[in-house]
């Protein structure tokens, strides 16, 4: 079957713009169109550096995890800081080592070390429970 698509060379009209505000405002997260979450996390970054980085790291090895309140941008920086040591050591400077880091910037550090600390207070709370 053959479609006859025709494309018109004139300009939208004012109510066509208007027509189209929802879809491009961008301050409107209900109403975009796309998704980026990738299984729970914030981004595919997120999820596959945490996957495969921090899967069975021990999270006291990082400053402030075992504070009341901690600072989770600060164990982020330092979580972001072990990862980029890891790429360092693992490969030369070059077009590899650059698209690493970039794949690193899009990572959310806060939402990983907000993650491992909630989980392993789960874990002490069930440790001390079983002990109790």
């Amino acid at each position: 079957m053959l479609v006859n698509v025709s494309i018109s060379k004139q300009r939208p009209t004012k109510e066509t713009l208007e027509s189209y505000k929802i879809i491009f405002n961008p301050n409107l997260k209900e109403n975009t169109m796309t998704n980026t979450t990738y299984n729970g996390w914030t981004n595919y970054a997120t999820w596959r550096v945490n996957l495969e980085m921090f899967d069975n790291v021990n999270m006291g090895d990082f400053d402030g995890t075992d504070d009341a309140f901690p600072n989770y941008n600060y164990i982020g920086e330092q979580m972001k800081d072990w990862a980029l040591s890891i790429i360092f050591d693992s490969c030369s400077k070059g077009l590899a080592y650059d698209y690493a880091c970039a794949f690193l910037d899009d990572v959310n550090w806060f939402e990983i070390a907000k993650n491992h600390h909630e989980e392993d207070v789960a874990q002490n709370v069930m440790i001390d429970e079983e002990h109790a």
